[in-house]
């Protein structure tokens, strides 16, 4: 379960974000759930739920690997820029080599929503741009957190979900609803 104040609300100073995470090559379930151990140990970041795994077909990459996919909810007092460089630091620890869009991946960590911030700088966009329309992460996220308003609109993750075109497969594999 998030941890958070008695009231459910973030603990003061906090913010609860979204992380969507993805391995295509390698060991890719124990790539997912050790990049969840690893989120642990990050300063500023507590990890709260974690979505079932899926196995999806690849989206606007060149490959053949189906990936392994996850939606983590965390509870963050980094800011988006800092979580985005920790995020791209355990990609790199993982052997992500920035290669950039395109290619396989031994871990991709994408942050969906940080609470109810619009971010648009160069390099982070928050909400994530693409992932209205992408099943692989619409459907661990409805599963942990249905009820989350999406900015702008306020959207629920289950009002998105359900207008959503279900191109693409997607089958779980695994379910994990909760890190102690």
């Amino acid at each position: 379960m998030l941890k958070s104040s008695s009231n459910g609300e973030p603990t003061k100073g906090n913010t609860v974000a979204v992380l969507s995470l993805g391995a295509n090559v390698g060991s890719r379930e124990e790539a997912i759930l050790h990049a969840v151990d690893r989120l642990t140990e990050e300063h500023g970041i507590t990890v709260g739920k974690l979505s079932s795994l899926y196995e999806t077909e690849p989206v606007d990459i060149r490959t053949e690997h189906a990936f392994i996919n996850a939606v983590c909810v965390i509870e963050t007092a980094l800011e988006p820029g800092a979580l985005l460089a920790a995020c791209k630091r355990l990609e790199r620890e993982f052997g992500r080599n920035g290669c950039g869009r395109g290619g396989d991946r031994t871990l991709d960590i994408d942050i969906v929503l940080y609470g109810d911030r619009l971010v648009m700088e160069p390099g982070l966009v928050i909400p994530h741009p693409r992932f209205r329309e992408r099943p692989f992460v619409l459907i661990p996220l409805e599963e942990v957190i249905p009820d989350l308003r999406i900015p702008p609109d306020h959207s629920s993750v289950h009002e998105v979900a359900e207008k959503t075109s279900r191109s693409g497969w997607v089958r779980k594999v695994s379910s994990r609803n909760e890190i102690s």
